[in-house]
């Protein structure tokens, strides 16, 4: 079977079962869970197309292996650039070492487009960039901590002595918060859905960002709306005085199983590049939710460093080290770059929501 040649389809829906008896047999983890989010992917993106979506790869009449990318938009100082968004890559382990996700990632890039990935796995990265992506380097989160003994107890592997050194650190991290002051000019609330007033308020700061994917509300309620095995949180601000929309956020609390921590993420956030007051205020807000579900800690992503001083000020620190392989690499094909993309994190608008972990 293995020098069988390797036919090469694009996804339709006819094959979702190809998919799925692939991930019985190589992905089987949490497998029900994935075939669910397949479908959410595939169903609900507003920019699929049929010649842009997963690539198939056969031998022999079996599912070996799929590459997988996705339309989707972008916008460059408000001018719109069509990409091709590649987040994925899986093959049976039966058929491993035959050269078919390069044949597959080859096959992928084979138009005039321009193709973009964020992945933090180093043999992905490896394989894109031997094939002549470029990388814009590797993210550095930040974090920012709210049990301290929980946090110390999980590190030392003792629980007495997490709260006898990390008890008189939770008092101190709660007396810096409680003197903190929500701004009194923006009110904050949760919503089911984002409405028409996010389209107007992206389309307007949009002219003023570098290269951010589409963040209109179609978008955002695909990405963050009813989401198979996910509890996203939606936040909006608005002015306190005229209701004006100011901004919005999206948060997730998980429990990560494997270390017994309870882990908050601000997703997504977006808020016009100089409005510090209702970045504070959803920071406040997404505070306040994460201290009510016990969150041991926090993690957000924001790669624009004009943002990084209110982060900061709300207490999430830049991450020691950067993510292990977490890459932005692009691939520009088109015969007329126009714009060209960036090649510094400052020339990219990127939060966890834009990421292969958060965003499939």
């Amino acid at each position: 079977m293995n020098a069988q040649t390797l036919e090469i389809r694009p996804f339709t829906p006819e094959a979702y079962e190809d998919v799925f008896d692939l991930y019985d047999r190589a992905w089987p983890d949490n497998v029900e869970r994935r075939k669910t989010a397949f479908r959410w992917l595939h169903e609900g993106n507003p920019f699929a197309r049929r010649d842009r979506s997963y690539l198939l790869g056969y031998k022999g009449g079996v599912l070996a292996g799929y590459w997988g990318r996705m339309p989707m938009r972008f916008y460059h100082r408000g001018l719109p650039v069509d990409t091709v968004f590649n987040q994925e890559a899986l093959v049976d382990p039966a058929f491993r070492r035959q050269g078919i996700a390069r044949a597959l990632m080859e096959a992928s890039t084979a138009d005039e487009e321009l193709y973009l990935s964020l992945w933090h796995n180093a043999k992905i990265v490896s394989l894109l960039e031997s094939a002549g992506w470029s990388s814009v380097g590797q993210y550095r989160t930040r974090k920012k901590l709210y049990r301290m003994d929980r946090l110390l107890s999980w590190k030392l592997r003792s629980t007495a002595l997490g709260r006898t050194v990390g008890t008189p650190l939770n008092l101190v991290l709660r007396g810096i918060r409680s003197r903190r002051r929500s701004p009194t000019d923006v009110e904050t609330e949760s919503v089911n859905v984002f409405g028409p007033e996010v389209d107007a308020f992206f389309q307007e700061i949009v002219k003023d960002l570098p290269f951010i994917a589409d963040r209109t509300s179609q978008v955002l309620n695909w990405r963050f709306g009813e989401v198979p095995h996910r509890n996203f949180r939606r936040l909006v601000a608005r002015d306190g005085s005229t209701g004006e929309f100011r901004g919005y956020m999206v948060v997730e609390v998980t429990q990560l199983s494997d270390e017994e921590l309870v882990r908050g993420d601000v997703v997504d956030f977006l808020v016009a590049p100089r409005d510090e007051a209702a970045l504070g205020a959803l920071l406040s807000e997404a505070d306040r939710l994460f201290l009510r579900e016990k969150v041991d800690f926090g993690v957000v992503l924001q790669t624009l460093p004009l943002y990084h001083e209110v982060l900061t000020h709300e207490g999430f620190r830049p991450a020691r080290h950067p993510g292990v392989g977490s890459q932005l690499l692009f691939l520009d094909r088109r015969t007329k770059a126009t714009p060209p993309p960036g090649n510094s994190y400052e020339d990219w608008f990127v939060t966890q929501g834009d990421s292969d972990g958060h965003l499939w």
